[in-house]
């Protein structure tokens, strides 16, 4: 999973589906290093939506994870 996932890191461009994907599979993922590749690969996302659910991961038990998700929140923001 961190393979395919590490594959996605920074992605700007995303099918319909496939960033929900991706967090649905981060929120089922009891090993952190999931969650965190998960994070750093929706970096590129700018729907709010999905934006809002990717900073969920702020409050993520592994101090990894949220570390990742706020390099994620931030990236390429002005």
């Amino acid at each position: 999973k961190v393979a395919a996932l590490g594959a996605l890191e920074y992605r700007a461009d995303w099918r319909p589906g496939e960033a929900e994907l991706v967090l649905k599979v981060a929120r089922a993922a009891p090993e952190p290093a999931v969650r965190q590749t998960a994070a750093y690969a929706l970096a590129g996302v700018r729907t709010p939506a999905l934006v809002e659910e990717l900073a969920t991961f702020l409050r993520d038990p592994a101090p990894e994870v949220r570390h990742a998700a706020a390099e994620a929140v931030l990236w390429d923001g002005d």
